[in-house]
């Protein structure tokens, strides 16, 4: 991430793992700063096909109000979604691993160019375990 000069203005570009994702160049929006991954996750929920699914993924990101996750899977915008996050150690205390179970909802979803879906999730509610 960097920002071009302009007050507020960043270009941005996927920096993880798999295929990257379309440059931004617009106005920052986040409100919390966040943690770059990947970090492990399991998520559940209901998929675009109205099909259950349990899976192991990861999240490029996270912060106080949500995270990032790739699934190999389409997700709706609007879908509930429950997450277990592994934090690494260097995040936890007394150099344990933390994690962070999870409800939430899809704000934005997008078929990413690898064909997995990226779905930005916003926390409803959140518990560090």
């Amino acid at each position: 991430m960097k920002t071009d000069g302009s007050a507020g203005m960043l270009e941005m570009t996927e920096r993880s793992a798999g295929a990257p994702l379309k440059t931004y160049g617009g106005p920052e929006r986040r409100q919390q700063a966040r943690l770059d991954g990947p970090f492990r996750v399991r998520v559940t929920g209901v998929d675009s096909d109205g099909n259950a699914f349990d899976v192991e993924a990861l999240a490029d990101n996270v912060s106080a109000g949500g995270f990032y996750v790739r699934l190999p899977r389409g997700i709706q915008r609007g879908a509930r979604l429950s997450a277990t996050i592994l934090l690494p150690k260097t995040t936890g205390r007394l150099g344990r691993d933390n994690c962070l179970a999870a409800h939430g909802r899809v704000l934005r979803s997008e078929v990413l160019t690898d064909g997995t879906s990226g779905a930005a999730v916003e926390f409803a509610n959140h518990l560090f375990l």
